[in-house]
């Protein structure tokens, strides 16, 4: 498995992975969605860490095995389900990180963007763990908005990580 990551958000992800574990420990790591690049790079770059994915289609995962390489393993399992019902099956305190790549097309399903879902993130999350999520939005930037909104009802402390432009265009928009 490749350590490498050739999309500007995967490389911004794996700093915020990065700074969840300082001391290089392993992570504990749920994955909404299942785009296999974050998990496949938390295998080969962070051993001794797991990943459980929880992806919608079936299809991409048999994809990602056929034709990708995926490898299922104790480090990197997969759920098929709808991750908005597979989160709750997580128990309370369970991960260090939860990362959000989910969608439908080019944006994220609606219920996972819920206040409702957050908290079930929240819930699943160990008392300093992080969720990173992968937003996609144009100007006006009404969904980072209303995103960043919704989070900061759930979790005390939000950023918002963006290439220059993007923050540029979400200050502007305010």
């Amino acid at each position: 498995m490749s350590a490498r990551l050739d999309f500007a958000y995967t490389r911004m992800l794996s700093d915020v992975v990065a700074a969840v574990e300082p001391d290089g420990f392993p992570l504990d790591v749920l994955h909404i969605g299942g785009g296999f690049t974050m998990p496949r790079y938390l295998v080969a770059a962070d051993p001794g860490s797991t990943n459980l994915v929880l992806e919608l289609d079936p299809a991409l995962e048999r994809i990602a095995v056929h034709q990708l390489g995926l490898r299922i393993s104790d480090d990197l399992q997969v759920r098929i389900g709808d991750a908005g019902t597979g989160i709750r099956e997580s128990g309370d305190d369970a991960y260090d990180l939860v990362v959000g790549d989910a969608f439908g097309g080019v944006a994220v399903p609606w219920h996972l963007t819920t206040r409702q879902f957050i908290e079930q993130v929240d819930r699943v999350l160990r008392p300093d763990g992080v969720y990173a999520i992968n937003v996609i939005d144009h100007p006006p930037m009404g969904f980072a908005k209303a995103e960043t909104a919704t989070l900061s009802t759930v979790f005390e402390h939000v950023a918002v990580l963006a290439p220059a432009e993007s923050l540029a265009a979400l200050s502007e928009a305010t």
